[in-house]
């Protein structure tokens, strides 16, 4: 779980299973948080989903378009010529999550979960920050990738 500094939950990994009946997320489809499915080669095909509690959140992913809110899209992550995709998400709720798998998959940003897919890889690993303002969410990203000489 993801915190803010006034102790508002932001994210959770979103899992819905039906082994606890009285939990409010008991479903009948077993979803998990975090899925590995074996590949040839010895890598996964990944897919990890974080759920927002903001459903009024407008979501952005760095990715040469002309929209800022990008929610409800998906979109491929994928470097072409003219296509360079920096899979970074930032919302208005005040949280940003940096996907660190470099290589071909996609991103579904949906109304209250960012779903991440990478179709090889054999390890998973992201950031999440969580700031009081976009400029910190900024500052936490470049402290992650490095800042701008």
């Amino acid at each position: 779980m993801l915190f803010n500094s006034q102790e508002n939950k932001l994210l959770e990994e979103y899992g819905r299973y039906r082994r606890d009946p009285k939990d409010l997320n008991c479903i009948a489809l077993e979803i998990e948080a975090q899925e590995l499915r074996p590949v040839l080669g010895g890598y996964h095909n990944l897919t990890m989903q974080p759920e927002s509690f903001n459903t009024k959140q407008k979501k952005d992913l760095q990715y040469q378009q002309p929209y800022l809110n990008v929610k409800g899209s998906e979109l491929e992550l994928v470097h072409r010529n003219v296509q360079a995709s920096v899979p970074f998400a930032v919302s208005t709720c005040g949280y940003g999550l940096l996907w660190i798998n470099l290589v071909i998959g996609r991103a579904m940003l949906k109304t209250d979960v960012i779903k991440f897919e990478t179709y090889s890889t054999k390890s998973m690993d992201y950031s999440v920050m969580a700031c009081d303002t976009p400029a910190e969410i900024e500052e936490a990203y470049a402290s992650v990738t490095g800042y701008v000489p």
